[in-house]
């Protein structure tokens, strides 16, 4: 199906670009977009297209079933190829910290260690989308102001399924009462 197919066949059907953020068992998969809405993507599509956890891909998508449509408000029917993204520690420096840094730096410092997604759900800012929010957190990290911990959700995983931040790598730990 191509594009122009898309819209007739689904004129409801709108294009954005889409996170990965997790891939299930069963190789379905969860995103976001960058304005923070929850994406369903089936497995016949992550098989066709050969998505993994931490791509960015153009998809086009509609509104969910209405049994799942709070939770997740869209279902892809369409994504492209992955899409080639920066690596955090290649960003330029900058001397300033731009307004939605300072934002997701006080946003920690309140509420403590989150994710990406979190974040950008919290500060509900067409500015700040996934990417946008990613790069933020990544440069603040590339400053040493805030810590990161990758999370694997599999072993052997080639990339990250979620990444969360914080102020310190000493709020990631968990106090467990022993015995």
């Amino acid at each position: 199906m191509n594009r122009a197919d898309v819209y007739t066949k689904f004129p409801q059907a709108k294009e954005t670009t889409v996170f990965i953020e997790t891939i299930t068992r069963y190789n379905s998969a969860f995103g976001t977009t960058s304005e923070g809405d929850r994406v369903f993507l089936n497995t016949r599509l992550i098989d066709a297209v050969g998505l993994q956890e931490g791509d960015l891909t153009r998809c086009h998508v509609l509104p969910n079933y209405e049994d799942k449509r709070d939770e997740i408000p869209y279902r892809a029917i369409r994504a492209g190829a992955p899409e080639a993204q920066p690596e955090p520690d290649v960003l330029e420096k900058q001397e300033t910290k731009p307004p939605v840094q300072e934002i997701l730096y006080e946003y920690l410092k309140k509420v403590g260690p989150t994710s990406t997604s979190s974040l950008v759900s919290a500060l509900n800012d067409p500015r700040a989308g996934t990417n946008e929010v990613h790069r933020a957190c990544s440069q603040l990290h590339s400053d040493g102001e805030i810590a990161r911990a990758l999370v694997y959700r599999t072993p052997g995983q080639g990339r990250a399924s979620m990444t969360l931040w914080a102020l310190s790598v000493e709020e990631f730990e968990v106090e467990q009462e022993l015995g």
